[in-house]
């Protein structure tokens, strides 16, 4: 397998750059503070993050996602979501 060339660097999306960006730094964090607030609540921080994310993602359709709109019952859950992690919190 050959690395990748310059033209190959190009051809990426912005938004593959600014995600591989974002990943380093959720790592980063990931060591950082999963020790101070505890394997519990950072798991809910984690879930919490990703569903509302997807919900954006599938909102406005972004990077390649098909569009879905958002319905009452996704504002439910994701307020559920938020709420457990915050009873979660210390």
């Amino acid at each position: 397998m050959a690395w990748p060339n310059r033209t190959d660097l190009m051809s990426i999306p912005w938004w593959v750059w600014v995600s591989g960006g974002l990943q380093a730094a959720t790592i980063f964090a990931v060591f950082v503070t999963a020790g101070k607030a505890g394997g519990a609540f950072f798991s809910a921080l984690t879930i919490t993050g990703g569903a509302i994310a997807s919900v954006l993602l599938d909102q406005y359709g972004l990077v390649g996602f098909d569009q879905h709109s958002i319905s009452w019952r996704w504002i439910v859950a994701a307020m559920l979501l938020v709420a457990g992690t915050l009873l979660m919190s210390h």
